[in-house]
């Protein structure tokens, strides 16, 4: 084995780390998979470097031949995740096609190597138990992608002896909408009512822990998936499952959430009809839309209104009768919820509910998780709405990351000194700049013709030249430094 310098071994283990998700490091978001892909690009002697490199950068030929001189190596561990080379083709989201056309080839040729298609690692926060089918199916709190090959990739794993119960899988997708088509696949290969959670790292806490279904049931009732509720019921779920985070049965979680009709497919299939009292009641006819009650009920119990969580969830849900009725009550806009999303946050992506919240007095200078709205409408892939969101902040790093030049224009013209204005991380508006170069570039001309500060650092120690080249934006870059040379 070739002997890399320390540089050389850090560049590697970086490489390996950001091509893939739920592999900590990073955020999951696309700066990460793109940075993997410039330093694949830069060097791409790594992309042959271990068995590990070589799977995730999609090296069908260099994978074939490695297991051909040393099968042992279909179960060496490796990178700072220290995995096993099929975890690294089931997490890797290197944006390039070597790897997305030769991921099942390198699959099977793992498996027909002696892989276990079960073989799993445990995630370092919270101690949870991720499978190598995890990874092919994605999603989570951060959205992660399906892997680009998913589906096939999926049922091979299937046909080669992986779990069909994936409890973390049926979790990160039940978190993005009411697309049942993942729970649908694992049911069809022997997922069962009987199955336990098992994303836990300890055996004896999947020994006591509960049925999968019959927690998606309470899951599906709380957000209104009604696809998903009935398919769970269709295969015996349990129609009275509690949620193991409130303690509501599905019929409760139903009532609460406004969806009267769910609550009365559960009953149809068993559940007993358990009322709802004090904030729950309220939250329930809020989200029904039923004023009179909520106004009663609110007239009784003025604290009602410090639920918050009621108008996060109403926007999360896109319940807007729901919202209007709460904001009408006088709710807050503005106060986090229990997981610290705010409101317009959540409905970046949303024009009426933004506006709805705007005009009863949400800021839109507010961060959320270190972010403002504009920057996570952006984030979302939605600049229209960033836009909305830059001009009622009128905030430069706003205007700019949502490639408002008017507006860039505007502030720069209004106050001059606002090109030296830094976000929370401590980038400039140089570090935040639109994707596309071509909107990007008179953007740069008007930061630096006042006087941005190209060699001002965020908190990591990066430039914003540095930043962009890190995040795999080198077009970006050399607009600046092509702009600076001029």
């Amino acid at each position: 084995m070739t002997e890399r310098t320390p540089g050389e071994a850090a560049l590697l283990d970086e490489l390996l780390q950001s091509a893939c998700i739920f592999s900590g490091g990073r955020l999951d978001f696309p700066a990460k998979w793109r940075r993997a892909e410039r330093i694949r690009v830069h060097h791409p002697e790594l992309a042959t470097a271990s068995i590990h490199a070589a799977v995730v950068c999609g090296e069908l030929e260099q994978v074939e031949r490695m297991l051909a001189d040393d099968p042992a190596l279909v179960g060496a561990r490796g990178g700072p995740q220290s995995w096993e080379p099929l975890l690294f083709a089931c997490y890797g989201r290197l944006p390039n096609r070597r790897f997305d056309e030769h991921s099942v080839a390198i699959v099977r040729a793992l498996l027909d190597a002696g892989a276990d298609a079960g073989t799993s690692f445990i995630h370092p926060d919270g101690e949870v138990r991720f499978f190598a089918l995890t990874g092919v199916i994605g999603h989570g709190e951060l959205a992660q992608p399906e892997h680009p090959r998913a589906d096939e990739l999926a049922r091979l794993l299937l046909a080669r002896g992986a779990d069909p119960n994936d409890s973390q899988a049926l979790y990160d997708t039940h978190l993005v909408g009411d697309d049942p088509k993942w729970l649908e696949l694992l049911l069809a290969h022997g997922l069962g009512p009987r199955d336990r959670i098992n994303w836990h790292a300890d055996p004896d806490e999947v020994a006591k822990a509960g049925p999968i279904l019959d927690y998606l049931v309470a899951q599906a009732a709380t957000n209104g998936h009604e696809r998903r509720l009935r398919c769970l019921l269709a295969h015996g779920a349990d129609a009275n499952a509690r949620s193991s985070y409130t303690d509501h049965s599905g019929y409760q979680a139903a009532l609460i959430a406004g969806r009267r009709d769910l609550a009365e497919l559960l009953v149809a299939h068993g559940a007993e009809p358990l009322p709802v009292e004090g904030v729950d009641a309220f939250v329930a006819a809020c989200n029904a839309n039923d004023r009179e009650l909520a106004e009663r009920m609110l007239a009784e119990q003025p604290d009602y209104l410090d639920h918050v969580d009621a108008l996060v969830d109403a926007v999360m849900h896109r319940n807007r009768d729901a919202v209007m009725l709460l904001l009408e009550l006088g709710m807050d806009p503005n106060r986090p919820g229990r997981h610290c999303h705010v409101a317009l946050h959540a409905a970046c992506e949303d024009r009426e509910l933004v506006e709805a919240l705007l005009a009863h007095g949400a800021d839109p200078r507010a961060r959320c998780f270190g972010g403002s709205a504009a920057g996570w409408a952006r984030h979302a892939g939605n600049l229209a709405m960033a836009r909305i969101l830059a001009e009622r902040s009128h905030e430069l790093l706003d205007a700019v990351l949502a490639g408002h030049l008017a507006l860039v224009a505007t502030l720069l013209l209004e106050d001059p000194g606002v090109v030296h204005s830094r976000g929370p991380d401590g980038s400039t508006a140089m570090h935040v700049l639109p994707d596309d170069p071509a909107v990007a570039r008179p953007i740069v001309d008007a930061l630096l013709a006042h006087g941005i500060d190209l060699d001002a650092v965020d908190h990591e120690g990066l430039d914003a030249i540095a930043r962009l080249e890190h995040d795999g934006l080198d077009e970006l870059a050399a607009v600046i430094e092509r702009a600076r040379s001029r």
